[in-house]
């Protein structure tokens, strides 16, 4: 039954990556993150999966899919690595960030060279102490060696050298950029409190401050949910024994609703279901009903001469807007709140 689950499991990340290709605005900076963080999962759960649905007694066969899991789940956990970053820098650094399109995909090459370079990386040093016979046996992966994993046969199995000992590295730098965003969020919230009510300013901050605060919850879920796989793998291996499977049950469990969560987390929101219904034509974007509403009034209103040009942001986009000017007060809280969402 594990490998139908993870075949199910893999038609919600089939979803969810159909749903943020498709539609436009779901395509910015953070959205390519996520594809690249679920297209990782899905190839890893898809070669899980079919590798126990049609075992094999080919080493080199057991070789290459073992390597090829391997790289896609490290590449899955250097992604969300990325994702915790890029919410850090984007809700928690005080620098105004460009809205330039150049800029963002120049960004995202970094991020993709650390996203793809590092289980390159990590691939390459576990094959090759495979090969070698510098490290004992007990602690060297031996893929393609009459097995296609690693195995849990004590303490120091190659499993804690090589897979879970770098994703708990990756998920103690998450854990030190939430606390330093979460820090950021609350000094940020707690100034826009601080202004006052009748400030014109304050709307605009207080949608972007949450826009910004939306992402960085549902990026919290998630790096959360990895992390309940990770910590119970790891507790599965502490107590490894063969007559006794509860860990490893809890373990495959969470595994196996893995693509549920990460679709209900990022896909199942009205937001997304209207940009559904857009893209499809059964409803009408935001954007064309102003249009038209627009086109039926008679009477236009010009902006007066003392509004200044602020930058006010949504989803995926990064406009202009006339702003009247404001005090010398909000100087310090407009360097701390985000300047935009990237596209």
């Amino acid at each position: 039954m594990y490998p139908i689950g993870l075949l199910i499991s893999c038609c919600f990340y089939a979803l969810t990556l159909i749903v943020y290709i498709s539609i436009a605005k779901l395509r910015n900076l953070p959205g390519k993150i996520l594809i690249c963080l679920v297209s990782s999962l899905f190839a890893a759960y898809l070669g899980i999966a079919l590798g126990q649905l049609r075992p094999t007694s080919n080493d080199d066969i057991c070789f290459l899919s073992g390597f090829f899991v391997y790289f896609c789940l490290m590449a899955a956990f250097s992604w969300m690595n990325i994702t915790s970053f890029d919410i850090w820098k984007t809700f928690g650094s005080t620098k105004i960030k460009s809205c330039e399109k150049s800029d963002l995909r120049r960004q995202f090459i970094w991020y993709s060279c650390y996203g793809w370079g590092l289980p390159t990386l990590l691939t390459g040093i576990t094959i090759a102490f495979t090969k070698s016979d510098i490290l004992p046996d007990v602690v060297r992966p031996n893929f393609g060696h009459g097995r296609c994993w690693f195995t849990y046969d004590s303490f120091g199995s190659a499993s804690l050298l090589f897979f879970s000992g770098p994703v708990g590295i990756l998920f103690i730098i998450n854990l030190v950029l939430f606390v330093l965003t979460m820090k950021y969020c609350n000094k940020v919230k707690n100034e826009i409190y601080k202004m006052q009510s009748l400030n014109s300013d304050k709307p605009v901050l207080k949608r972007r401050f949450f826009q910004d605060k939306t992402r960085f919850v549902m990026n919290t879920k998630l790096c959360f949910v990895m992390g309940i796989t990770w910590l119970l793998e790891i507790v599965s291996i502490l107590f490894y024994d063969h007559k006794k499977t509860f860990f490893w049950t809890i373990s495959d469990s969470f595994n196996v609703l893995l693509g549920i969560f990460v679709f209900i987390i990022f896909v199942f929101k009205r937001r997304i279901y209207n940009e559904i219904m857009i893209k499809f034509g059964l409803q009408s974007s935001p954007s064309t009903a102003s249009t038209r509403t627009r086109a039926g009034l008679t009477k236009s209103y010009a902006p007066t001469s003392t509004a200044m040009t602020t930058l006010r942001s949504s989803p995926g986009s990064c406009e202009l807007s006339r702003q009247p000017s404001t005090k010398p007060e909000n100087e310090s809280l407009m360097k701390l709140v985000p300047q935009f969402n990237r596209k």
